[in-house]
């Protein structure tokens, strides 16, 4: 990681915190967006030249504690706050295995197990490396292909397959982002990154604020031209048994349009596999 990656994520967290979440005014003589680093620094409890050669990159090690305390002030979750102690290097690069495509056959029996569940797994570069009958009819519409970051930026049907693309994208960039820092030399996350600032303008755009974000549980409504509109909760596993994959379930509120939309599909899919 460059020298200059701490000082960048710190600004982009002050521009995106809203002084009134600490009882500061958010209007008035304001000329910058979000926090002002003196109110920053008095939060954290360090002087205000500490901080603010912290955001020039003057200062790049600062201690845990230091780490802490404006993880508190920006509020950020645990992907974040962990990504702000790699990036201060209170944290040891790993030497992880690079991103494999080779699903456990166990994993892959339990993911087969679920019928009107769609479930895919991907590596740490977001390679589609299995998944299962419904989760392929899921995705049918924008074949994520190989790669699902790659389909989202790169294949026009992601806009109307996701409702909100825009969030879309930006999730997407995040997780590759918390990808890389946290296994920096790992080829594939890389490769990935290099095609997107390519062909990609608004992967660009995004990767410019250096935001993080790890998949988790979100609500994602999807578009599919068989079932409509799709309500689904997305779930997120890391499998210990194999670093840097992670299986990803989506599910319906049961006994909703969705459920009987999913099961359709589900059947529509399982005729198609018999022909």
């Amino acid at each position: 990681m460059s020298t200059g990656e701490l000082g960048a994520f710190l600004r982009a967290c002050r521009s995106r915190t809203d002084p009134a979440r600490h009882g500061f005014p958010s209007t008035g003589q304001r000329r910058v967006q979000g926090m002002r680093r003196e109110e920053v620094a008095a939060l954290a409890g360090v002087s205000v030249d500490y901080y603010t050669r912290l955001e020039q990159s003057r200062e790049t090690r600062p201690s845990v504690q230091v780490v802490d305390a404006l993880a508190r002030v920006f509020q950020l979750d645990r992907d974040a706050r962990q990504h702000a102690y790699r990036l201060a290097g209170l944290m040891p690069v790993l030497d992880l295995p690079t991103s494999g495509d080779a699903p456990a056959p166990e994993l892959q029996q339990l993911m087969d197990a679920w019928p009107h569940t769609p479930a895919v797994l991907f590596n740490r570069a977001y390679d589609v490396i299995a998944q299962n009958r419904i989760g392929e009819a899921l995705f049918a519409p924008f074949d994520p292909g190989t790669n699902l970051l790659l389909s989202i930026f790169l294949d026009p049907a992601a806009r109307s397959f996701y409702d909100d693309w825009p969030v879309a994208a930006r999730n997407a960039a995040g997780a590759l982002r918390l990808a890389l820092g946290e296994s920096p030399r790992d080829p594939r996350p890389n490769e990935v990154r290099d095609v997107l600032q390519r062909h990609s303008a608004e992967f660009r755009r995004l990767w410019a604020d250096p935001e993080v974000r790890g998949k988790s549980m979100e609500l994602k409504r999807l578009h599919h031209p068989l079932v409509d509109e799709l309500d689904l909760t997305m779930q997120t596993f890391e499998v210990r048994s194999a670093p840097g994959q992670e299986l990803i379930v989506y599910h319906p509120v049961p006994g909703s349009r969705t459920d009987d939309g999913l099961r359709l599909l589900g059947t529509l899919a399982a005729g198609t596999a018999v022909q």
